[in-house]
């Protein structure tokens, strides 16, 4: 028999954690049920003839003929472990226009798409898409039309689901190229006021309503905060946070752990970057999956590399006006 804290423990390992609840304790109590089978084979062999055994010892004995088979365990254990990994491992899915997508949660999904940016050649960008009863929410565009094209109609003939309304994470083409083609389907975008300014000013399409602290957006019963703490990767970025998959999308303020430096510094603001990462960490210390503007999502621990990369930047900017 196992305890309550046994289960916990399965459904606490970083492989279930990625899992539905339902599928979570389904697996768990599967994992305990064979390391159960396996310490039965550590007890003394069932009498065949004993009343009331005949079937169990039948049917059962043959396979547990001696406590050697406890040292079958591990093997399940890590077997099990194993096959759930590959089962749960989140799957690419590649809909053309070099764009691939990725399921992060119920309903959420991560797509990333290579285009050129000038001056840096081809770059994977990310965004998400919230999708919920025939309807969705886009955070962040392809760099132009014809991929943001190809994203709406993947999502409207996979998904089933119309992009109504959209949100960039501020003012640069990998988050808002494909605004104009949005424009054109009728959907209604929403950022925070310096990124309209900004986007008027380099005679950009704009976005139809602006915000200037906080932004809530509902999409049937799933909640979409959008909040501005300050300047960054540039002085507009924002970062959405869904509360039901405890998921941050801080885009390019927050770099992948791969990265090896800050990135394009062309309209960053240094001096308030820091401070608005600590507000991150103390505005949502519970989020599970972390979304950067480019590479691949983790945890918090993006956000606290980002802040290893921009000290580091800073310690050498210093030493050079020595």
């Amino acid at each position: 028999m196992r305890t309550a804290n046994n289960s916990l423990y399965f459904e606490e390992s970083p492989i279930l954690r990625t899992m539905k609840p339902t599928l979570r304790k389904r697996l768990s109590y599967l994992l305990l049920a064979l390391l159960d089978f396996a310490s039965a084979c550590d007890r003394e062999p069932v009498d065949r003839n004993s009343a009331g055994n005949s079937i169990f010892a039948a049917e059962i004995q043959p396979v547990i003929m001696s406590k050697n088979m406890s040292a079958l365990r591990p093997f399940l254990f890590a077997l099990l472990l194993a096959a759930t990994a590959a089962a749960c491992t989140p799957r690419r899915i590649d809909i053309g226009n070099d764009i691939t997508v990725q399921r992060l949660a119920e309903g959420i999904y991560l797509y990333t798409a290579v285009d050129e940016i000038e001056g840096y050649g081809p770059v994977p960008s990310n965004g998400v898409l919230i999708v919920r009863e025939g309807e969705a929410v886009l955070l962040d565009t392809p760099v132009g039309d014809a991929q943001t094209k190809a994203l709406t109609d993947w999502a409207a003939e996979t998904l089933r689901a119309r992009v109504t309304t959209f949100v960039p994470n501020h003012w640069h083409s990998d988050c808002m190229g494909g605004l104009g083609y949005l424009k054109t389907l009728g959907v209604k975008s929403y950022a925070h006021r310096l990124t309209r300014s900004i986007a008027q000013r380099e005679g950009k399409p704009v976005p139809d309503i602006g915000f200037s602290d906080s932004l809530r957006l509902d999409l049937h019963g799933t909640e979409i905060r959008c909040y501005y703490f300050g300047g960054g990767h540039s002085e507009d970025n924002i970062a959405v946070w869904i509360p039901s998959a405890k998921l941050l999308f801080a885009g390019c303020m927050v770099k992948e752990m791969a990265a090896q430096n800050a990135g394009n510094l062309s309209d960053a603001v240094p001096a308030a970057w820091p401070a608005t990462l600590d507000s991150l960490l103390v505005r949502f210390p519970d989020a599970r999956i972390v979304v950067p503007g480019h590479g691949a999502p983790g945890g918090p621990e993006l956000i606290r590399h980002t802040q290893a990369l921009l000290s580091e930047a800073a310690s050498t900017d210093n030493r050079r006006k020595e």
